[in-house]
């Protein structure tokens, strides 16, 4: 009986120094820091405003401001995300995803290929820019 008593107190034993040393990996690898994030690329080269075929987007942005910025009709939504980061004054985040909302019963676009063009997007408009829940960005 004292054996089995002794074989129970050194299991519970090593299942606590087991518990203590998973907590303490768990906890080293919460400490660590994320990677640092991916900068943007360059701003492509914008059209002036009032360029023959330039798109022209007024775009809310997602803390509410507004910047307006021409566009080719060949630029991605990754080309417009970049060129707002750069020179909306609101800063952008590469780790999160995004999509452009250009107006009511028109899905929004996730993808960060899609040309403007592809997307049916001429002349002047008004649009959303909204961040992208990370469960509906993948």
């Amino acid at each position: 009986r004292a054996s089995a008593e002794r074989a129970s107190a050194e299991r519970a034993s090593a299942e606590r120094a087991a518990a203590a040393e998973a907590a303490a990996a768990a906890e080293a690898a919460a400490a660590e820091p994320p990677p640092p994030e991916e900068p943007w690329p360059p701003a492509p080269e914008l059209p002036d405003t009032s360029a023959a075929g330039a798109v022209v987007l007024r775009v809310r942005m997602p803390d509410g401001t507004c910047t307006t910025l021409a566009f080719k009709p060949e630029h991605t939504l990754h080309d417009v995300l970049c060129a707002l980061h750069h020179s909306s004054g609101t800063p952008l985040s590469t780790r999160r995803h995004y999509q452009l909302a250009a107006g009511m019963g028109s899905p929004p676009c996730k993808d960060p290929n899609a040309t403007l063009a592809a997307l049916g997007l001429s002349g002047r408009l008004a649009v959303n820019l909204s961040e992208v829940p990370a469960a509906a960005s993948h």
